[in-house]
């Protein structure tokens, strides 16, 4: 069915039995809109009218994610959001005894479910200690004793803590030129990085014992 209805010249894409058409005009919208409807229904599928937008909109929600083409933005939907959020202050109220249960429900809303279309890679660099973390634990019911200010798995949760909301938004369209330049390295004992034309600022920072034991190389 794909197949053919690209073949007809539908924009179309399809998750398993979700699918998400598009065109640039409302009347050619509609028109394919229609014929994706009469196709269907010729090839013997039973739609579900409930669960299905036939007229042209702007915004909706497909697969947990907001589509806004008026402000060309993708988001993840406001339930999934505060869902995550939900668990992520459960965990923050235990702090600084938690469960492996509640990592693995935090970590896997932040990485198997449609965050990661919207906050790309970041949602597996910034819970790869937590992953490891659940990775070497021998129940669901094993239990961490965090430091919040100094343990490597604190500062993930309070990074995700702080910038959650703000992650939340990939523009459709991507803005490619530079806003600042900056050049970095790292080595074995500690790392620097240095901005260009933006007051020359310069970082750097030695490696903690654990993060050495960390390094892929």
């Amino acid at each position: 069915m794909v197949k053919y209805l690209r073949e007809n010249g539908v924009d179309i894409m399809f998750y398993l039995d979700d699918g998400l058409g598009m065109s640039e005009g409302y009347s050619e919208c509609q028109n394919i809109s229609e014929f994706i409807r009469s196709s269907l229904e010729l090839a013997g599928f039973l739609i579900n009218e409930h669960k299905s937008i036939f007229d042209p909109v702007q915004c909706l929600k497909w697969l947990g994610l907001i589509w806004d083409s008026v402000i060309f933005i993708l988001a993840v939907s406001k339930r999934r959001l505060n869902d995550t959020k939900e668990s992520l202050d459960n965990i923050l109220k235990k702090v600084p005894i938690i469960s492996a249960r509640q990592l693995a429900q935090f970590t896997g809303r932040i990485i198997h479910t449609c965050m990661s279309p919207v906050m790309r890679t970041v949602t597996s660099l910034v819970t790869r200690h937590l992953y490891f973390a659940i990775e070497n634990t021998k129940s669901w019911d094993s239990v961490f004793d965090i430091a919040y200010t100094k343990c490597v798995l604190a500062e993930e949760l309070r990074f995700w803590s702080d910038s959650l909301t703000n992650l939340n938004q990939k523009k459709f369209v991507n803005d490619t030129s530079s806003n600042i330049v900056m050049y970095s390295d790292a080595g074995n004992l500690a790392a620097c990085a240095l901005t260009v034309e933006v007051n020359e600022k310069v970082c750097h920072s030695t490696w903690r014992e654990y993060d050495k034991n960390m390094s892929s190389t």
